[in-house]
């Protein structure tokens, strides 16, 4: 009798507990004194590439890295001069654009494939011109499209040769098939062709600096750079309308259909959007880089990378790499109505732990609120610097649960704190608990 009443009262527990999944999270964070991360592509959830540039004031140094685990270890494939855009038709066949610049007025622009999934790569061309190579695209295996900060250049033959399509300073290009395209740049320029680059009608929507064009199909698409402000077309590009994404620049962005997508910009935002662009919802990235990489191999995983300047003597910058599995939203499913008479934040489990532990927390039903509070649960250090944020949004009542992987971060003692503030305008930090956990790798 005690074994059944001992298993009533379990189940009754685990089914009025929600588990809250974790947003955004840091998977790297380091410091370069001498170069930093150009791009970023990802083939599917787990395997990816990043491009990355260095050298003492001119850039004569770099190489490529890939990724076959999410982005938790990393090998280099190819070093040599600075590479500067990566683009993967598939999980084989992929470009990359680098070159070299000194002192003395040397220049190299260079193309680079692979057909085996970056274990070689090959050099298709080179030559000598002043405006770098920067970002690629291929529709195909013989079409494809290259950028430098003057003009657009095509090639027919995989990459051996290019010819200039459109002389503009452009940022980002992409097409749906050989003929139909765009490119955006300086100047709130937006360029489309029909033909395959033999002619552009080009139209601006303003003077920022458009850095990203994106379409889900050949009439939906959007471009943003340079402001809070994201254009939408649905009508293949022919006329644009703004829509605000809040209090931050907005520079780079990606959609998985034609509802969901996610923008990243200035000082750590990530904005999210479930209707076309319409809305945007800031999601809580935990960091206040720049973040001008951002990739979504699917709707639920992500990859976004960024940085900051640290220091400008000497000149030091910090780049961080985040990831999410849950499309960047911190969400809760409830199973039943029963709520908690109290809130409580309870201690983690295990404690100490390596590199996995768990924390619960209560949220009742409170007579001054109205039964949708803020919750927010931080992670800090020992000396009160925050590590992450863990649950940024409003939950109803009931009993939540959330993990937190420590495994880049190193042994010691950690802080989680946990607020809630009413829905109430008026009502703010109607409870606040903090309680302390000890990591030992």
């Amino acid at each position: 009798m005690k074994k059944l009443i001992l298993s009533i009262l379990i189940i009754s527990l685990l089914t009025n507990i929600v588990i809250a999944q974790q947003g955004w999270y840091i998977l790297s964070q380091y410091q370069s004194s001498g170069g930093s991360t150009t791009d970023m592509k990802f083939t599917n959830n787990e395997s990816g590439y990043t491009t990355f540039q260095a050298g003492n004031g001119h850039y004569n140094y770099g190489g490529i890295s890939k990724t076959t685990n999410g982005g938790i270890n990393w090998v280099s494939l190819e070093q040599g001069v600075p590479k500067y855009g990566i683009f993967f038709l598939n999980s084989s066949t992929g470009w990359m654009t680098g070159g070299y610049w000194d002192d003395a007025g040397k220049r190299s622009r260079e193309v680079f494939r692979t057909t085996n999934g970056g274990i070689n790569f090959t050099r298709l061309y080179i030559d000598s011109g002043q405006s770098s190579f920067s970002k690629i695209f291929f529709t195909d295996i013989n079409n494809g499209w290259l950028i430098t900060f003057s003009e657009l250049l095509k090639t027919t033959n995989s990459g051996l040769n290019w010819t200039t399509s459109l002389a503009r300073q452009l940022y980002s290009v992409f097409f749906i098939n050989p003929d139909f395209g765009w490119c955006a740049g300086s100047d709130g320029e937006v360029c489309r062709t029909t033909n395959g680059g033999l002619n552009w009608s080009i139209q601006s929507l303003g003077s920022n600096t458009f850095r990203e064009i994106f379409f889900i199909n050949g009439n939906t698409g959007w471009v943003c750079g340079g402001s809070v402000l994201v254009y939408k077309s649905t009508n293949g590009g022919i006329t644009w309308f703004p829509h605000n994404t809040g209090q931050y620049i907005v520079n780079t962005l990606e959609f998985s259909d034609q509802n969901t997508g996610w923008a990243s910009g200035d000082s750590g935002k990530i904005v999210y959007t479930s209707d076309g662009g319409l809305n945007w919802i800031p999601q809580n990235s935990g960091v206040n880089h720049n973040l001008s990489l951002l990739c979504f191999p699917n709707a639920n995983t992500g990859y976004v990378r960024g940085s900051k300047i640290i220091s400008i003597y000497p000149f030091t910058i910090e780049e961080v790499f985040l990831k999410t599995t849950t499309g960047g939203l911190t969400f809760a499913q409830k199973t039943v109505n029963e709520v908690p008479r109290e809130f409580s934040l309870s201690q983690n489990y295990p404690n100490p732990f390596n590199p996995l532990t768990k924390i619960r927390f209560d949220v009742p039903l409170d007579s001054r609120l109205r039964g949708n509070d803020n919750v927010t649960l931080k992670i800090y250090d020992v000396l009160g610097r925050e590590i992450t944020t863990l649950v940024n949004e409003q939950l109803q009542p009931g009993t939540y649960e959330t993990e937190w992987d420590a495994s880049n971060y190193p042994s010691g003692v950690y802080f989680y704190k946990l607020v809630v503030s009413g829905a109430e305008p008026l009502i703010t930090n109607d409870y606040t608990e903090t309680r302390k956990m000890v990591l030992i790798k």
